[in-house]
């Protein structure tokens, strides 16, 4: 064994920078799903599946809108220092939710359905585009996790 002293403050961090922490593990977990999101869209779109398979791929998504709308529920329950970021941080949640819902919304409609093409090309089309959507706000969301960060830090500084 060593006799060397290791500091408390390499495995202690501030809260800020473990709160910061978190929510980029929650943005990599909406990438995840999104990810998966994407994927079953693309069997759906490209690949001739049975209606079995256009069933379980169309659970897949809502599995995974479902992930996602426990995620923002998760970031909403973080404590923030102010009300201005926290107002912020509900706008973003609000446009994030909104393409979630809508994609669930599609998804589930679609599973209950005969899924007639031209619904499914329709489902696909405003699904698609609203994980595009969702994968810019998660950009958004992530810049504002380190902007916040940097604001914490900066403020614990002085």
């Amino acid at each position: 064994m060593s006799n060397s002293k290791i500091s408390h403050k390499a495995y202690l961090k501030p809260p800020n920078e473990r709160l910061n922490e978190l929510n980029c593990l929650i943005c990599d977990k909406f990438r995840v799903t999104l990810n998966n999101i994407n994927s079953a869209l693309i069997l759906l779109s490209r690949v001739r599946l049975d209606q079995k398979k256009k069933r379980i791929a169309l659970e897949f998504i809502e599995e995974n809108a479902h992930i996602q709308s426990l995620l923002l529920d998760e970031l909403l329950n973080r404590r923030f220092v102010s009300a201005a970021a926290s107002q912020s941080l509900l706008s973003l949640v609000g446009e994030i939710r909104f393409a979630v819902n809508t994609i669930s919304s599609w998804s589930k409609s679609l599973h209950g359905n005969q899924l007639e093409q031209s619904t499914l090309i329709q489902g696909i089309e405003v699904m698609g585009y609203h994980a595009k959507t969702e994968n810019e706000l998660i950009d958004r969301l992530q810049t504002w996790i380190l902007t916040q960060n940097q604001v914490y830090s900066a403020a614990s500084d002085r």
